[in-house]
């Protein structure tokens, strides 16, 4: 999604359209901070059961339900950061290209 966003920037602001740049970064955070929202929702919904998919300890079980509400915030933040910060990562290079890269 950030990739279409930084392209619909670059060709308004190259049409000489800032206003509607402007406006597709505020459309472009906007759905961000909506799927993390409701990523959150999901995580604190359901904080109690999504630990059975990886483990049977009860003990484990209950550490994870009280660390979902850092989950459910982290889940917001790392929703919106990419998109304010205006950087992706080139996920279609592979890591070994990618850490020889000079740049």
């Amino acid at each position: 999604m950030i990739k279409h966003s930084s392209v619909r920037v670059s060709n308004e602001l190259g049409l000489g359209h800032p206003r509607a740049a402007k406006y597709s970064v505020y459309v472009t955070v906007f759905q961000s901070l909506v799927i993390g929202l409701v990523c959150m929702a999901v995580v604190l919904i359901a904080k109690d059961y999504f630990a059975y998919i990886f483990t049977s300890s009860k003990v484990m079980q209950v550490a994870t339900s009280k660390l979902a509400f850092i989950l459910a915030i982290t889940m917001v933040l790392n929703s919106v950061q990419p998109v304010i910060s205006g950087g992706f990562t080139r996920t279609d290079v592979p890591t070994s290209i990618y850490v020889a890269l000079p740049f």
